[in-house]
């Protein structure tokens, strides 16, 4: 499998993603610090999966493609850039950026998308479960704010 292909399962949907964060960070100041946390670390999942990603080339992590289809990681960062040209042309509200957001965690989860990796290496299983946790946590958060915000209107 091509490098290039494990670079789009690695880190390009986790840029992508801090991206979208960062401009929803624009959206409604009282919220700035809220979104610039999820970006960053989202910046920090992309890493993490940048070398996951390096392990993959020199065959020390397998990508089980029968877990889930690639086709799919695609169209989540096809989603994604969706999003951000949205952000960037249309005026969103806070509530809708959160619901969008809660839908990207959400569907992270449910597909199981970092399940695709398999290794028996203790540091690369270490790395997929602080993702897989750290989305859950995003996941908690934006909810959280999600019914924050449903409260306040």
């Amino acid at each position: 499998m091509p490098q290039a292909k494990h670079q789009i399962i690695g880190s390009h949907n986790e840029d992508t993603l801090s991206k979208l964060y960062s401009n929803y960070s624009r959206i409604d100041p009282t919220d700035h610090e809220f979104w610039d946390k999820i970006s960053n670390d989202e910046t920090q999942h992309g890493v993490w999966l940048s070398e996951l990603s390096q392990k993959i080339a020199q065959g020390e992590v397998h990508v089980n493609e029968s877990r889930f289809k690639l086709e799919a990681l695609n169209g989540i960062g096809s989603y994604i850039k969706e999003c951000i040209s949205d952000s960037e042309t249309t005026n969103i509200s806070a509530i809708h950026a959160l619901s969008i957001s809660l839908d990207i965690e959400n569907s992270m989860l449910e597909r199981g998308v970092f399940k695709i990796y398999e290794t028996d290496d203790i540091e690369l299983q270490d790395v997929l479960n602080k993702l897989r946790s750290s989305t859950e946590v995003h996941y908690l958060e934006v909810k959280k704010k999600w019914q924050e915000k449903r409260t306040q209107q």
